[in-house]
Order: C-alpha cells, then structure tokens, then sequence
C-alpha cells in the first residue's frame, strides 16, 4: 500500500469518527423509506385531489410575547372560514382584539374563474365594503389561499418527500419507527425562501402516521432565523381522510423577535355545498364587472323535493277522483216504487 493509500485510509477514518463525535449516525430505515416513497405519496395524493371542495370553519386564538407566555404584548381573536371548489376559493377572516383601542381587522379574499376580489368592513357585524376587484392573474396572492384545515395532515409530509428527492439541497437524516406506537419519525433537511432571494435551511423533526394516511401528528422546525413547533390533534373525517379537530402553533422569542403562541379549534371540516356562483361578486350584493355573468345556480334539493312531493299529491287526488267517478258510473239506476 502506498504512503497517499494510507493518508486517504486514515483521512476517512478521521471522518466517520468525528461524524459519530459530532452527533448520530443517519438512521434510516429501508422498508420505512420504501413505504414512505410508495404509500406516502398515495396518501399525498388523496390528500390534494380531496382538498377541492373543502370547506373549514375555525377560531383561532392568538398570543404574541416577550419573555414568557405571561408577559402578553398582543392578543387577538380571529374567526375564519375557508372554502375550495376547483379554481375558486374564498378566506373570510374576522380579527379582533380585547384592546378596545386596536381596531379589528375582517378582510375577505375571494376567487373565481374570471377574476379575484378584496371585501373589508370595519367590525364583524358591519357590511362589506369592496375594496379591490381585478380580472385574473392580477390580485396574485389570492393563488395562495388554501384551506389551513385542509393542508396542515400532509404540510410535513410534502416537504419530507421532497428531502428524499433531494429537492432544493434538501436532504434525510432519520426514518424509523417510534417505539411503542403505530408513528414512524422523520428527521430531515429542507431550504426555503422566505425573503426572496435570501435562503434558509430548516431542520424537520415530526412525527406521522402511517396507519392514517401518513397524518401528520406533530413537526419541530428550526431554523436560523426561526423556530416552531406544531402538534394537530384530529376529530373529523372527509372521505376517508383525517383532519385536525384543534391545533398548536408555538414559537419561542429569538433575539428581538417576540414568542408566538396559536391555538385553533375547527369548528367543522366538511365537503362543501356551496356553488361556483357563491364566488361572485353578485353573491355579496355587489354588482358584477361589464360583460360578466355568473354561473346559475343548482336547484336546490329541497325544491327537487317538495316538487316531488306536491306531484305524488296531485297524482293521489287524481286517482281519488277517478275511483269516486267510476262508483258512480256502477251504481245502478233507482227502482220506482210499485202500486
């Protein structure tokens, strides 16, 4: 063996001892990650064809600190529902705050097939005012609304498989079962965008369930600007799939960053029964934009009923009226009586 063999053997001997030194080894489990690669994305696939017709209600409540979670700096309230129906989607939201001096903040954001729309009022119990309207792709950000209820089971999930595919230097450190529980843990890298073009590398430690669809249960991201927790627990169900019943959001004060605590309760998480036309202006008393008509409306199925209902009735006194005609056709002519 020559001299350069034997520096490059003790070189990469120096490397897996300080590895191990400098934490553990990457753990992955082969069949877990061949399941994951095969079942989970099934299960991330159901997911996103079901998350078109959702339609979620919440209450949220809010807490920003500075030291400890006693030390409040804001509070607030905020009501929101959310709904998706193919290209049309709608997030109304209602903030307020316990500080009569903070003025609430309720701002709805609709889309359609043609265009997208801002609503605000002044309180939760005020009309709508409009604020914008333009024709589509113009109001950008009404792309992003997505149904929180909807998206939170595979939020882990998506970017997990996207650190298996190496996606954006993303990379896996650990995926094995947790003992003594149906939940495997996953521990991987992943870079975002925040602040385009800035990049950050975020740290994943969660845990899912393989036997709900690959749920996830709770995520632990850090990161060097930021750090969060989220634990989801579920109560609903939407076609065979689970969604949070209630949801913690927590981040811890950094620097001059204050904490940040969230707690939601979903009243409902449903298929909805609105209609593309619940997405147009008209639906919230608003004129519609020149040379645009929305899409009529579905025939309730209380009418299909009641029109169903009144048609047996008017058969049944047709064939009422039929058998007391032909009763008194068989009557037999009256007999005179005789001297």
């Amino acid at each position: 063996m020559t001299t350069s063999s034997l520096w490059r053997a003790f070189g990469g001997l120096l490397l897996v001892v300080g590895g191990a030194l400098a934490g553990d080894p990457p753990r992955i489990d082969a069949t877990w990650l061949q399941r994951v690669k095969t079942e989970g994305a099934e299960a991330l696939a159901r997911y996103q064809r079901a998350e078109n017709g959702i339609e979620s209600r919440q209450l949220c409540r809010g807490l920003q600190f500075r030291g400890d979670a006693t030390q409040a700096t804001l509070e607030f309230t905020t009501i929101e529902l959310q709904v998706t129906l193919g290209d049309s989607m709608l997030d109304q939201m209602d903030i307020v705050f316990p500080d009569p001096k903070r003025r609430p903040m309720c701002k709805l954001l609709c889309r359609n097939e043609r265009y997208s729309f801002v609503l605000r009022r002044k309180d939760p119990t005020a009309s709508h005012f409009l604020d914008q309207m333009a024709e589509l792709p113009e109001l950008a950000f009404t792309d992003q609304i997505r149904s929180s209820a909807a998206i939170r089971p595979i939020v882990a999930l998506i970017s997990l498989l996207d650190a298996i595919a190496g996606k954006e230097g993303g990379r896996l450190i650990r995926l094995e079962a947790v003992p003594g529980t149906n939940r495997i843990r996953a521990e991987y890298h992943t870079t975002v965008m925040f602040n385009p073009p800035n990049k950050e590398t975020l740290h994943n430690d969660c845990e899912l369930d393989p036997h709900s669809n690959w749920r996830c249960v709770s995520q632990q991201v850090t990161g060097t600007t930021r750090k969060y927790a989220i634990k989801d627990t579920y109560g609903y169900e939407v076609d065979g799939l689970s969604y949070p019943k209630s949801s913690r959001y927590e981040m811890p004060p950094k620097g001059n960053k204050p904490g940040y605590i969230e707690e939601t309760d979903f009243e409902y998480v449903r298929r909805t029964t609105r209609s593309r036309a619940d997405f147009y202006l008209t639906t919230f008393g608003f004129p519609e934009p020149p040379g645009i008509v929305p899409p009529s409306r579905p025939t309730p199925t209380y009418v299909w009923l009641l029109l169903g209902a009144g048609g047996f009735g008017a058969i049944a006194l047709a064939c009422r009226w039929l058998l007391k005609r032909r009763a008194k056709v068989a009557l037999p002519p009256p007999v005179p009586p005789t001297a």
